[in-house]
Parts: C-alpha cells; structure tokens; sequence
C-alpha cells in the first residue's frame, strides 16, 4: 500500500502477482446475478472501500476505506448509484507524529455499535504504510471528521521474542475483538503472523493452529461474532511452502476458517478451502478477505481468487454442520461491469460486496448488490 496508489491489501496482492492483460473464463463457477455500482466514490476523489457493516438506518451500511491515497474514509448512506450518502474523513491524531513526514491512514474494519458508535481499525504510518514499517490503530466513537484523540489506541504488535513488530495490521473487527497480522521485514512477508487483540485488555493472542498445519503464513482478515462467547476468523493460508515470487502481501494458497472460544481461549475447526478445480490448466490462489453470517450458521465469504493470467472477485457461501464442522464451499464469481483484467472483493454484508477492479491503468472502486 503505497501514498500515491493506497490499496486494499488484496489488491495490493493481485497487482504484484503478475497479472496479465487477458482475464482467465471463470467457467469453473456460477456467476452472481445483481447489480453493480461503479465508481462507488465522492465525486472529485478516489476511494478505495476495504470494509462493510450495516449501519443502524433501515438500508444503510458504514462502508470504510482509503480516500485520496493517504486518509481514511468512513461512508454511511445506501448502497446506490452516485454514492449518495454520507463521506467522511478520518485519520489517526496529529500528534502521533514524531517528526514532519505526513501521517497516512487507513480504515480496514468497522463494527456497528449502534446509537451512532462505531469501532474502526486500520493502520497507520509516517509516509508509506508498506515503508519502512507501520502500526495499526482501535477507535470507538462516532463518526466524524475531527474524532477525540483519546478515544484512539495504538497498537503495535510483538513478535514472538516480545520485541516491537516492524509491521501491524489490523484487519477487522466484532464483537469487541479484533484480527490482524504483525511481521517483521527480515521474515519476507510483512502479513505471515496472524493474532487476536483485546482492545480492552490490550492483550494480544496468537492465533493456535493445527499442529499439523505446517504454513510459513496465516492471515486474520476478517471476525465474526457469533455470540456467547463464539468467534469465527476468515483469512488465508500457504500451500504448505514458502513462496517467493514477489507474493509478499498474501499467502499463496487457500482461504481458511476457524473458530475461537474468547472464554476457554481454545481454537478449533481450522478448515481450507480451495478453488473448486484449475483455470486452463492454472492453479488458483484463493483467499478470504472477510466473513458475514445471517446467524443461523450460514457464512458469506468475500474472495479473491487469482491465476498468474488474471484474478476475480468472489462470494463463497458455507454453512455450519450439526457437529460444528464446516459443509461444502459454494463458490460464486462476481462479474463487475466494466473489469477487463482483475477484480477484488475486499467485504461483505448479506448480499453486499465492495472492492476494486482494474479496467486497464486505472483502479476504481466499486459496490455490488446480488440479487
């Protein structure tokens, strides 16, 4: 994520993968019937929507982001053409700043908290947010353009030796906690560790895999709390091996599901997901960038998936089994009007998408409704 093009994360991923100036046929899978709004955006600016929540007008969702490559963006409003609702601008504290290089932020996640109060998370940076290193940021309280200072925490992660990470995402947040991911630049993936923060305790906690889950990388993209003390973590996983082919933002492998108890601390029904098949003979990477569920043990995935030869957006529905397991993924591409060459899907609430896609230099950012 660069000042001057400030992106998702995903796409940050798609645009280093090497895409090429053919999109593959998605044939392997259905495509989404709906509608596509396009650029989703204030008119004179550049947004790029990395997050999606309902908000507590019938209709309306907070939908956040990176506006004008270096601020964060909140919009409250409809999901409709011309974006009409609401944009605001918000950023970390002025005086986080320890010399005169501009601070840059970024929102990633928001959780409705209801009576106008929200929880932001995102990162933050003096200069480049992918530089020389970054930290993240918790915010609760209301939407507006000059937010108390006191009502941010900053959050820089540890590694595993208890020294300051070079690199801190946080990702998402529900139900007062929060995903991300911390690395450090000599480990060549500034995105491989995954962790839970406590925003009140300030805890941070290391997400345990399977023992016999051997990836150099996890990410924590997206949380989802399912009540009582049940938590649900969408992101991805390697396919079991290092990679490097420039792929530094994401894993190289399967979006990935797992669950967490906040009151036993134990994690359990860690699952892959795969791309159901090749695309002319390519395998695809795929990745959770998020999760939503109605409650009653359906879950919606937003996903990229991508080839060396071009990349799409992608909803992945999966219900919850009996046992606590999860059922067979089903897999669905959205087809945003006017992508030539990638698309992502970076968020999703019910049947609302956001992200961006490429229609040949330029990126824009764009809202899907299915139908």
């Amino acid at each position: 994520m660069k000042r001057s093009t400030v992106v998702s994360l995903s796409c940050a991923a798609a645009l280093v993968a090497g895409v090429a100036a053919t999109a593959p046929a998605w044939a392997a899978v259905k495509t989404l019937d709906g509608q596509t709004y396009a650029p989703f955006q204030p008119t004179g600016s550049v947004s790029y929507p990395q997050g999606i929540k309902r908000a507590d007008d019938k209709g309306t969702f907070y939908i956040v982001g990176t506006i004008n490559a270096s601020d964060g963006s909140v919009y409250e409003g409809p999901v409709d053409e011309g974006a009409t609702g609401t944009w605001t601008t918000m950023n970390v504290p002025d005086s986080w700043a320890t010399s005169a290089t501009p601070l840059n932020t970024s929102i990633y996640g928001v959780d409705n908290l209801s009576g106008d109060q929200t929880a932001l998370v995102g990162s933050w940076a003096e200069g480049d947010l992918l530089g020389a290193g970054n930290q993240s940021f918790y915010y609760e309280g209301p939407v507006t353009a000059t937010p108390d200072p006191l009502r941010f925490k900053q959050v820089q992660a540890v590694n595993n030796d208890g020294d300051p990470a070079q690199f801190t995402f946080l990702h998402s947040v529900s139900g007062g906690l929060v995903v991300g991911n911390w690395d450090m630049a000599r480990d060549n993936n500034p995105a491989g560790h995954a962790f839970i923060y406590d925003p009140r305790s300030e805890e941070q906690i290391p997400i345990q895999y399977p023992k016999n889950e051997r990836s150099y990388t996890h990410t924590a993209y997206g949380i989802w709390y399912n009540g009582g003390h049940s938590y649900t973590i969408a992101g991805g996983a390697t396919q079991n091996k290092r990679v490097r082919d420039g792929r530094i933002f994401e894993p190289l492998g399967d979006g990935t599901l797992i669950d967490y108890n906040s009151r036993s601390g134990r994690f359990s029904n860690f699952t892959r997901f795969s791309y159901p098949g090749q695309i002319k003979g390519k395998t695809v990477v795929t990745h959770f960038e998020g999760i939503w569920s109605n409650g009653t043990g359906k879950y919606r995935l937003p996903a990229t998936a991508s080839t060396n030869v071009g990349g799409s957006a992608a909803v992945v529905t999966v219900r919850r089994q009996k046992d606590g397991s999860w059922g067979t993924a089903k897999w669905e591409r959205i087809a945003v009007t006017g992508a030539k060459y990638l698309s992502t899907n970076d968020s999703v609430y019910g049947k609302v998408s956001v992200g961006i896609f490429q229609t040949g230099g330029d990126i824009d950012s764009y809202a899907f409704r299915a139908d």
